[in-house]
This record gives structure tokens, C-alpha cells and sequence, in this order.
């Protein structure tokens, strides 16, 4: 009996040295086995009573039987049939993850001590989870479906008006035929954001599948069912009005959805890592980066083919798809509200205040809003529509204000430039002095009062523009500049002056000319 069980090839190649007449010796060291092992099989072939001819024509498992009489059941066949009594327990503790393999391995060996040791008790226990868990492979047809799900990683962006870190759920769809695929950062994962994100993914197809499958979201499957599960009413309208078929997935069987399952781990491969170090400050830049990286990713030829997805997807599937929708289907909200003193009719759904004229104070309007855009009517009547703001906060046009509040909010505006600006528009001397109020502070705005002092003596009929920029020429022949200097040479008249003083002066020069200097040339 030789120490080492020989391979089938082996005992073939063996046979048909012995019909050669080959030495034992030879025999051995061309097969590279020992010479006891080549007089043992010698010695089965002569006994069996066959010829070599017929053993060579044997197949494996009879041939075996000739030549390996005494291998019946051995005590590693006995050990493993232990193991295969309590294989499924264990599978079953390590799924729920109540046990792990050295408490296991404690129960099994307690109750076989003459069985495998740790190592080999965990390289069988691999072998049975990798047999129970194999899978189907799924043929799919062009145009049938899509499946969607949203990544586990959200994206991130800066808020620029907080500072704050917002997350950006990203929503992701795939066609199992193609593997032509859709990715979209989102404001949140609600149902109104998943159908605008199939929407956008059915545009971007330009045309629609027959049907549409994903995972128990809550957004989307009421409840779970194997074999009829409830979907939401708004996902039931969506699918209708496309005329798409929904399916979900078993409840907690990814692999049912496998295709977008393997898509979400390919977006983190070659889509997020090439965004990692970018800095994001809003929703649409994190968008605009997705697209550009999604569009280098369905172009690039697949692994080992010769085509990309797009080309499989425009030669093969995009001819199956069905035509668009026309309109697509948006989500519209309804809510009223009685407009209160601030004059901002309040979406609770956001928490952001949307400005209307003052004189709808105290009325009931009707806001229909959808992701995109909220409109605002009084009765019939549409009179406002907005751009939809998905956080806390007001968005005010300055004509729906009272007058007080639109001066407050002018002066909230007003900075050194529009004080000079403005001053410029009365006059240079105006000009002149007004810069010199703001420098005469060590801040430039604690020299705003005064500015606005200053010049809303130009608003007064009893003085107005003329006056205000003679006395601002008074006030540059000395060193003061505040708004209290030009009060004292408005009230004192002393800006009459200045009037005079020109009246004068064209008496006695009434030639102009360039080559006459006049009192400025000597400041």
C-alpha cells in the first residue's frame, strides 16, 4: 500500500508504461512517485484480470475501485459526517451573529473530541457558506427594467450663509442589460426628492423602461410583501402616469436588485474617489461635478469588452424604451395661510417665509409648490411665484415692503461707495466733503449717520441740491467735517455766501480763460 494516494492520471499513465514493458524503476522516476508505489499498482492491474486495454477504457470511478480497493470509509469520512450533522446551526449562529467560530468550535469539539481541529473546522465551515451561498446568475432584456437605490455615502457641501456641513443624498440608478447608469445628489431622501430623481434619471435615458424595481424604502413600499407589496399612492401615480411597472425587492435580499447593488459600490469606486478632495458649496456644484464624472464613466469601454456602456446602451436598449411622458409628472402641494404682520407667507414644510405685497396683510392666500418652484395666489389669481428655498429663512423683494421698512433696508445696503456715489450726483464739492467725512472716522462706518444726515438735507425743499453743494464747499475751507458743520452753515444761511462770492467774482473776472488761476491754484 503506498503512503500517498496517487492521482487517476497518473495510475492512466502508469498502465500504459507497463503495456510498453518499461523497467519498474524507470517507471518511477518518469512519473516522479516511488518504486514501492509503482510494485503496489503493478501488482492491482495483474489482479484484476483485465487487460490494460480494458482498464484504460474504464472511466475514473471504475477505474478507482480496481485500483484503490481498501479506500472505503475512513475516519476523515466519519469526522466530516459529524460536522455535516450541525453545519446548518452553525451557519445559522454566525448569520445571526449570536456565536462566533471559536465558541462553536468549543460546542463541536466537546461533543466530538476525535474530530477536525480549529483550523480545519473553520476551513470546512467556509467551504459549506460559500456552497450555501451561491448565486443565480440573471439574464436580462434590453428595455425591460431599472433598478434604483440611494448610496449609503452621502456627498457633502458647504453652506455659504451659515458655514454649515450639509449632507447631499445621492440617488442612483442603473440598467441591468446596459449597466448604463444615473447619478443625482439630492436636498433630502424624501418621496418628493426620490421622484424627482427618477425623473431626472428618465430624461436622461430619453425614454421609459417597462418596469422599475428597488428595495423596501419606506419613501416607496408601504409594506413589504413577498408576494404583492403595498406602494406608496404618490409611486403608484408616478409609475401610472409613465406607465412603468413597480417591483420591490425581497426584504433584506440586496441580491435582488444586484445590478444597482454592484453600481452604488462602482460610484464609490470611480466616481466619489475622484471627488474626494473637492470642496462643494452647493447642491448644484456637487451636481454638476456627478454629471461630469458620470458621463467619463458610461463612455469608458467596459472591463474586457470593446464597447462602452453608453454605445451598448444606445445600440441595444435605448430602441426598446417606450417614448417620455408629456408633461412629466411633478408632485404638487397645496397649503393657505392667513398672511401676518411680517408680510411672508410661511411653507412650514421648509420653514422658509416667502414675501408678499403689504396689502395682503391679514388675507388668506393658497401657495402650490412642488420641489422646483412655489406659487402663490389669492383666490384664482396667481400674483407671486419663487424659486423653492429648502431651508429656515426669508426670501423678500424690497417693493412688497412698507415705505419704513424699504428705508431700513436701503440703509442696510449703503456702504462708503454709495455715499460718494450719491454725494457725486449733487455735486463735486459734495463729493469732496463727503469723503472726508468717512475718513475722518477710524471706521468708515461710524461715519454712515452722518452721511445720511448730510444728504438728506438734499431732500428738503427749503434747501435741496444747490444749496447742500454750496455749503459742502463752505465747509472744505476748514478742517471739521461732520454733519454738525454743514447744519450750522445751512441754518446760518452761510452757504449764500459761497453764491455770493461767485457773483462777485464773475463782476470783476468775467473773462474765462486757461491761463487765469483762481484761489484753489493757492490752497
Amino acid at each position: 500500500m503506498p503512503n500517498k494516494l496517487i492521482a487517476m492520471l497518473i495510475v492512466r499513465r502508469l498502465i500504459i508504461f507497463l503495456m510498453r514493458g518499461l523497467p519498474i524503476r524507470t517507471i518511477a522516476a518518469e512519473l516522479h512517485i516511488g518504486v514501492k508505489t509503482v510494485v503496489t499498482y503493478t501488482k492491482r492491474v495483474t489482479q484484476s484480470n483485465k487487460t490494460p486495454e480494458d482498464l484504460l477504457a474504464l472511466d475514473d470511478t471504475a477505474l478507482a475501485q480496481i485500483m484503490r480497493p481498501g479506500v472505503n470509509k475512513s475516519k476523515t469520512d466519519l469526522r466530516q459526517d459529524n460536522f455535516m450533522k450541525h453545519v446548518e446551526y452553525y451557519l445559522l449562529e454566525l448569520a445571526r451573529k449570536r456565536a462566533t467560530r471559536v465558541i462553536l468550535f468549543e460546542e463541536y469539539f466537546k461533543l466530538y473530541p476525535d474530530g477536525y481541529k480549529y483550523s480545519k473546522f473553520c476551513e470546512m465551515l467556509a467551504d459549506a457558506g460559500a456552497v450555501k451561498n451561491a448565486t443565480l446568475h440573471n439574464d436580462y432584456l434590453p428595455g425591460d427594467k431599472m433598478m434604483f437605490d440611494f448610496a449609503g455615502k452621502p456627498m457633502h457641501y458647504v453652506d455659504r450663509q451659515t458655514g454649515e456641513i450639509k449632507e447631499a443624498p445621492v440617488f442612483i440608478a442603473v440598467c441591468p442589460y446596459s449597466s448604463f447608469a444615473y447619478v443625482e445628489a439630492l436636498q433630502d431622501a424624501t418621496l418628493p426628492q426620490v421622484v424627482k430623481g427618477l425623473n431626472g434619471w428618465l430624461q436622461y435615458l430619453g425614454g421609459t423602461p417597462a418596469s422599475a424595481k428597488t428595495d423596501n424604502m419606506k419613501q416607496v413600499v408601504v409594506k413589504p410583501s413577498l408576494y404583492e407589496p403595498t406602494f406608496t399612492e404618490m409611486m403608484q401615480q408616478w409609475a401610472s402616469h409613465n406607465g412603468i411597472a413597480l417591483f420591490a425587492a425581497r426584504v433584506r435580499r440586496p441580491r435582488d436588485k444586484g445590478p444597482v447593488e454592484v453600481q452604488v459600490r462602482i460610484t464609490y469606486d470611480q466616481i466619489y474617489s475622484r471627488l474626494r478632495n473637492e470642496v462643494f458649496y452647493s447642491l448644484a456644484e456637487i451636481n454638476i461635478a456627478l454629471r461630469i464624472q458620470l458621463e467619463a464613466f458610461n463612455h469608458k469601454p467596459m472591463q474586457l469588452q470593446k464597447y462602452s456602456r453608453y454605445q451598448r446602451f444606445l445600440d441595444m436598449e435605448k430602441p426598446a424604451l417606450k417614448p417620455l411622458a408629456d408633461p412629466p409628472y411633478v408632485i404638487k402641494h397645496r397649503c393657505q395661510r392667513k398672511i401676518s404682520f411680517n408680510y411672508h407667507f410661511k411653507l412650514h414644510e421648509d420653514g422658509h417665509q416667502y414675501s408678499v405685497p403689504d396689502h395682503y396683510i391679514g388675507k388668506t392666500l393658497t401657495a402650490v409648490y412642488d420641489t422646483q418652484t412655489v406659487e402663490i395666489y389669492d383666490g384664482l389669481e396667481r400674483i407671486l411665484i419663487y424659486p423653492r428655498v429648502h431651508r429656515k429663512g426669508y426670501t423678500t423683494l424690497p417693493e412688497h415692503m412698507p415705505s419704513t421698512h424699504q428705508a431700513y433696508y436701503q440703509q442696510k445696503g449703503m456702504n462708503s461707495q454709495y455715499f460718494l456715489q450719491a454725494a457725486q450726483n449733487i455735486g463735486p464739492c459734495a463729493r469732496q466733503y463727503m469723503d472726508g467725512i468717512l475718513k475722518s472716522r477710524p471706521y468708515p462706518e461710524q461715519a454712515y449717520d452722518a452721511c445720511r444726515g448730510v444728504l438728506r438735507f438734499a431732500q428738503k425743499v427749503t434747501i435741496g441740491v444747490r444749496r447742500l453743494e454750496l455749503a459742502c464747499k463752505r465747509g472744505l475751507r476748514g478742517d471739521q467735517f461732520s454733519y454738525r458743520t454743514i447744519e450750522n452753515i445751512l441754518n446760518n444761511n452761510q452757504d449764500k455766501l459761497e453764491l455770493e462770492n461767485q457773483d462777485v467774482q464773475q463782476e470783476l473776472f468775467p473773462v474765462v480763460h486757461e491761463n487765469l488761476r483762481g484761489p484753489d491754484a493757492y490752497q
